[in-house]
């Protein structure tokens, strides 16, 4: 009896510890966001702005427009790329408390009562442009980023010019009136500009092209698309360039090198007496004023004066002058210069050529080096073809000063869009690859002041760390090629139905490649792979 009773006692007491123990589940722990999700949070929270997103194998980068860099690897937070694809769906099913992607249940619980800072992340993907993140609390974060701008931007001014006559000539001005509408006064301070003018041709070969340059000049100075006022301005047409954005893009790297001039632009598109003509760039012209080539140019009775110089083996201003060296000089200001004013200058060539020759660092008393390596720079990246001190080279000469290389311009056709380099000459071809600009004077093409200068190892060194200051920016140069293509999306359609070329073959381009979008993507690999390959050799 003892004995039963007993037994009975130990299953009375394991019935209970097992009814004890269900009553008590085990409970998990209960999951946290990870540092890493904290500091993206937070970041968002604190309104950084993105730059650039930089996709790579494992990892997204997120550079924002303070410098900072926020690099989350995809084994923390994995990202979708949904550039070319929409984001998946996200959301919590009826009678269930757990978020699923794409009808796929993912283990992470809804949680209203958190905060964002402490909730755990859903579902992350990135467009190009900004990074979103679906929080388990369900709200959904994303940084603040150019993306909304860009879109405005779509909307480009439009240009409207009327002419009492056919624009048949460089020389001969025909009057008109132009109206130029800003829709919502997105690039200024006003929605429209209207004002007489005169208009005639401008461009050397491009003029020689069926879409037409244009020089406008209006009867009085005024602001443009948020541009300084002045009277003269121009229009690109970049027929040659299909993805009408070279310009621009040179533009770009002129102001990250920090020339004394950065030329304006504005992409817009042009009717011409009610015809459309397509994609234009509007920019500010080349000319001595206070916004632009700022100096005091010299008069009749002042010898030591301002001169604005520009080197052009066309020869086609008033007065003109070749060097020892073989650089083609025009005076652009005085365009009339007296023979004093003109002996001055040609000494002052000559002194600076001697100079060279002479290999003892003396040419350092003649130029500004600074504005001779970044104009060095420019030239090199972009491997342009009229970059070797032959055409389109502008440069000052200040009371006081020395030569300046001030400001640039024209570069239609460089990063690849050229046919006619000497390519039995080895880094003088089309392709990516092999010094340009500082070799090309080895076979006679040009003056060879970048040979004798590259003699000197200070000059070379001083080209090195340039390069090196000016790298991590000249590296944001694909992102800005990106985010002007994209504004232009829509318009370059109009463009290319107008100018139906894309699968055609335009003096002097390279390739053919059908389409806008590889015409982007071409000039967009060109670029990075140039800046690379003399990355590696700089």
């Amino acid at each position: 009896m003892k004995d039963r009773f007993i037994k009975f006692l130990l299953v009375f007491v394991t019935i209970l510890s097992f009814l004890y123990a269900c009553d008590k589940p085990v409970v998990e722990e209960e999951r946290k966001p990870s540092d890493l999700v904290v500091s993206v949070v937070s970041a968002c929270q604190a309104g950084k702005t993105i730059s650039s997103v930089t996709y790579g194998t494992n990892e997204v980068s997120l550079t924002f427009d303070d410098g900072s860099v926020l690099v989350i690897p995809q084994k923390d937070m994995r990202i979708a790329d949904c550039r070319n694809s929409k984001p998946a769906a996200v959301g919590v099913p009826p009678q269930t408390t757990t978020w699923c992607v794409s009808g796929l249940i993912t283990g992470v619980p809804y949680t209203p009562e958190r905060s964002d800072i402490e909730s755990l992340v859903v579902y992350a993907y990135t467009d190009g442009y900004t990074l979103y993140i679906h929080l388990s609390n369900g709200s959904v974060i994303y940084f603040k980023s150019r993306i909304d701008e860009l879109r405005k931007r779509r909307n480009l001014p439009v240009v409207r010019i009327t002419t009492t006559a056919p624009v048949v000539s460089k020389e001969e001005y025909v009057s008109g009136k132009i109206e130029i509408t800003d829709t919502k006064g997105i690039y200024g301070s006003s929605e429209v500009f209207s004002a007489p003018m005169k208009i005639r041709g401008r461009g050397n070969s491009t003029w020689g092209m069926p879409k037409k340059p244009y020089k406008v000049k209006l009867e009085s100075k005024a602001s443009i698309l948020g541009m300084p006022a002045d009277k003269e301005w121009a229009l690109l047409a970049n027929y040659a360039d299909k993805t009408l954005l070279r310009n621009v893009t040179a533009m770009e790297i002129s102001r990250i090198c920090g020339f004394k001039w950065t030329p304006r632009m504005v992409s817009v598109e042009v009717y011409m007496n009610g015809k459309y003509e397509g994609v234009y760039t509007f920019c500010e012209h080349k000319k001595v004023s206070s916004d632009r080539v700022n100096i005091n140019v010299a008069g009749d009775g002042d010898i030591e004066g301002d001169y604005y110089l520009e080197l052009e083996q066309n020869m086609d201003e008033t007065v003109c002058f070749w060097t020892g060296m073989g650089a083609p000089v025009m005076f652009q200001e005085p365009s009339e210069p007296n023979k004093a004013q003109q002996d001055y200058v040609k000494k002052y060539f000559s002194d600076f050529e001697d100079a060279l020759r002479r290999g003892d660092g003396s040419y350092k008393d003649y130029i500004d080096e600074k504005s001779f390596i970044d104009n060095y720079i420019i030239q090199e990246l972009t491997k342009n073809i009229d970059g070797n001190l032959r055409k389109s080279t502008f440069l000052t000469k200040e009371r006081d000063g020395k030569l300046e290389m001030y400001h640039v311009w024209d570069f239609d056709l460089t990063m690849g869009n050229c046919n006619y380099f000497a390519s039995d000459v080895p880094g003088l071809d089309n392709s990516y690859t092999g010094f340009f600009i500082r070799y090309y004077s080895l076979h006679g093409k040009n003056t060879g002041w970048y040979y004798h200068l590259f003699k000197h190892k200070d000059f070379e060194e001083k080209v090195r760390a340039r390069w090196k200051e000016l790298y991590p920016q000249l590296s944001q140069i694909p992102q800005f090629i990106s985010e002007q293509a994209f504004i232009l999306e829509e318009a370059q359609k109009r463009n290319f139905e107008r100018w139906n070329i894309l699968n055609q073959w335009v003096w002097p381009n390279e390739k053919v490649l059908g389409t806008y979008e590889a015409e982007v993507g071409y000039l967009t690999d060109f670029y990075s792979s140039r800046l690379e390959w003399l990355n590696g050799r700089i």
